[in-house]
């Protein structure tokens, strides 16, 4: 029947969206932290861009991930700081992007980034572990994606540098 031929091609279509999206540049979010313990809290940082926090917190415990210039596109309204794993809150833990007054956090929901407007510098991405809780290998999958991507396929996908992107490396490499 043509109808099931129809959800078929949807089918294959989704998967082949799914695929491109997972490799070509979905997660904006390149992770430069290394390994760091802070009040109590041992943050490992693995080569896929994920980050493992382990222990009890004695105070607020936390690890800067990444930074993002104040006036990126990856702030026009259209882009979400998603990863943090459900179950995040003011008691457990967060990820969040904060800068002077401008602060946006994913408890395990995802969150829009809201446009900077009048602010200079970095805006860090921070992984937080509130004081008193205990983390038994709680695996934060920080990305930031296009929103549109977010609510095709949310799942986490490594950060893969863009075309301009790649193309300053090589410049870097070879001046």
């Amino acid at each position: 029947s043509s109808v099931s031929g129809l959800q078929t091609q949807q089918t294959k279509d989704t998967a082949a969206l799914i695929n491109l999206m997972s490799v070509s540049g979905k997660n904006h979010l390149r992770v430069i932290a290394s390994d760091r313990t802070h009040n109590g809290i041992t943050f490992t940082v693995n080569p896929d861009g994920t980050v493992n926090a382990s222990g009890t917190a004695t105070a607020n415990a936390y690890i800067q991930i990444s930074s993002i210039p104040a006036d990126s596109s990856l702030f026009d309204g259209s882009y979400r700081l998603c990863g943090c794993p459900t179950g995040g809150s003011r008691q457990s833990y967060a990820q969040y992007a904060a800068l002077s007054s401008y602060a946006r956090y994913d408890y395990g929901e995802s969150v829009s980034l809201i446009p900077t407007e009048g602010l200079t510098g970095n805006v860090g991405v921070i992984i937080m572990i509130y004081s008193g809780y205990t983390a038994d290998n709680v695996i934060f999958k920080p990305m930031v994606c296009k929103a549109v991507d977010y609510l095709v396929y949310p799942e986490f996908a490594e950060y893969c540098p863009t075309l301009p992107e790649l193309y300053e490396m090589v410049k870097s490499y070879h001046p």
